[in-house]
């Protein structure tokens, strides 16, 4: 059997320009790698802290870059024909990305969808957080209508979505059809993650494929460098994602900075791309911020952010969980801490405690030095498999 020689068209959809650059640059690296005569589309709903020029500098070789907001099903039906796209990718299960799939599967493309971070199978949001951000609101109320309009015109979507993503309910047993908004293969980053696919969104196990951890790659480089015996710490959007108050926010870090001055140790601040920095002013000179590299420091302090798989990798370190009130932390970062706290006096105890050269989170963030080779080795094989004469 012969395979046809073809250009292959993968659309690349997310929310915000951070995440697109963030989370698929090494995938859409693996994929030139492999096939330069690659073509790639982008799909965004609107700007973060990055913007769309940021998106078209960094995929300087993009054929098209949208912005998706408010654009209904039919209208990616038509998109996708008019651009022959083959391949779907998507990095989170959303409403946003529910008619997307919806669309594609619509024309029989083939659609993927890479593991975005760790998951918190009951995730919160205050009401507040969407009547603060209308514009956003409405468009995925608008998505709601659309979908249920269009898949078998179930007119409790909107309600069944409500009970998900601001009452924290299972979308199994809030009884969401998802057999037109699941992708068909979910590259997850470790086989852990594969029941948790299986009992929130009704996947599987066959269609699901353990590759790794992406934020892992350059876990050798890091721990080449110098150890340094700073504090870090490992910021987290919960305030900007309304799951958790300001005032909350500013408490704890104010409480961190004098812990870090009475210890006489530099804090640096791992900052989350789409971070608000108002909420680290009027700091000390004794806190140092950083964006893109990741520090290799001898303490690391997080709530549950996927970055802290990355601290807990690196030997001759301590990575330290505080707890939020309400926001429990997943068993898998409990388990591989040295402590987990829920008031900041409880620092000192705990920043004692030995470093570890080993942790558990490996078995629930593999860490795959091969990661480029096999993802684009798997892709090629999956899409092969479908253009066979």
């Amino acid at each position: 059997m012969k395979i046809k020689e073809l250009t292959m068209k993968y659309f690349f959809y997310d929310i915000v320009p951070t995440n697109i650059i963030r989370f698929y640059q090494h995938y859409i690296e693996s994929i030139r790698n492999s096939d330069r005569n690659s073509e790639f589309f982008f799909g965004i709903e609107h700007e973060d802290g990055k913007t769309f020029n940021d998106v078209n500098n960094h995929y300087y070789f993009n054929k098209d870059l949208i912005c998706t907001q408010f654009k209904s099903i039919n209208w990616f039906i038509d998109y996708f024909k008019k651009n022959k796209i083959d391949v779907v990718f998507i990095n989170g299960q959303r409403i946003a990305d529910d008619r997307v799939i919806f669309a594609a599967k619509k024309l029989g493309i083939k659609t993927f969808m890479v593991q975005h971070g760790m998951y918190i199978p009951f995730l919160k949001r205050d009401v507040k957080f969407f009547t603060s951000k209308v514009k956003k609101a409405l468009s995925y109320l608008y998505y709601t209508i659309d979908i249920s309009r269009q898949y078998k015109k179930d007119i409790f979507l909107p309600i069944k979505y409500f009970k998900v993503y601001v009452l924290g309910e299972n979308q199994i047993n809030a009884k969401i059809d998802r057999a037109f908004m699941n992708v068909d293969h979910v590259f997850v980053y470790g086989d852990y993650w594969k029941n948790f696919h299986v009992s929130q969104f009704g996947y599987q196990l066959s269609e699901q494929v353990t590759i790794g951890t992406p934020d892992l790659f350059d876990l050798d480089d890091i721990a080449k460098k110098p150890l340094d015996d700073s504090i870090c710490y490992i910021a987290q959007t919960l305030v900007e994602d309304g799951r958790l108050e300001r005032k909350k926010q500013l408490k704890f870090f104010k409480s961190l900075v004098d812990f870090s001055i009475l210890e006489g140790k530099e804090l640096i601040v791992k900052m989350h791309p789409r971070a608000d920095t108002s909420l680290y002013e009027n700091t000390s000179d004794n806190v140092k911020f950083v964006f893109d590299e990741f520090p290799y420091c001898k303490t690391y302090i997080g709530h549950y952010s996927t970055l802290l798989a990355k601290s807990m990798s690196l030997n001759n370190t301590r990575t330290i969980i505080f707890e939020y009130e309400g926001h429990p932390t997943p068993h898998y970062f409990v388990e591989s801490s040295v402590g987990t706290i829920k008031s900041t006096s409880e620092l000192k105890g705990v920043f004692k405690k030995p470093l570890l050269n080993s942790s558990p989170i490996e078995s629930y963030f593999n860490y795959n030095p091969d990661f480029s080779k096999d993802f684009s080795k798997l892709v090629v094989e999956i899409l092969k498999s479908n253009r066979l004469e």
